[in-house]
């Protein structure tokens, strides 16, 4: 996931007909929303990201339950919950890391 994402953060730079998308940088913009918002909003706002990070959990949840239903397996829907935020997480990260790097070896 961290490879494909700076890659496709390299390819955002160097050929932004073709890959510059809002899909591709959404991680990146979420990961910046967790670190950010729960150190800076506060006030009013401070609901709003609470609200916003708990429909994210939910999301998660309910991907989780329906993997498990899915498979017949619980374990399987347990994991997939923090499976889906680590790969959001390191492609947020590795993104960025892709966009702003010179030079990609081959």
């Amino acid at each position: 996931v961290w490879r494909y994402a700076v890659h496709r953060g390299h390819f955002a730079r160097r050929f932004p007909e073709t890959s510059r998308r809002i899909a591709y940088v959404l991680p990146t913009l979420l990961v910046a929303f967790l670190v950010v918002g729960g150190f800076l909003i506060d006030g009013p706002l401070r609901d709003l990201y609470a609200l916003c990070v708990t429909a994210y959990g939910g999301a998660l949840f309910l991907s989780g339950m329906h993997e498990g239903i899915r498979h017949r397996d619980v374990l399987v829907g347990i994991l997939v919950v923090p499976g889906i935020f680590l790969t959001h997480a390191v492609y947020g990260l590795g993104f960025p890391y892709g966009l702003v790097k010179k030079d990609l070896r081959r």
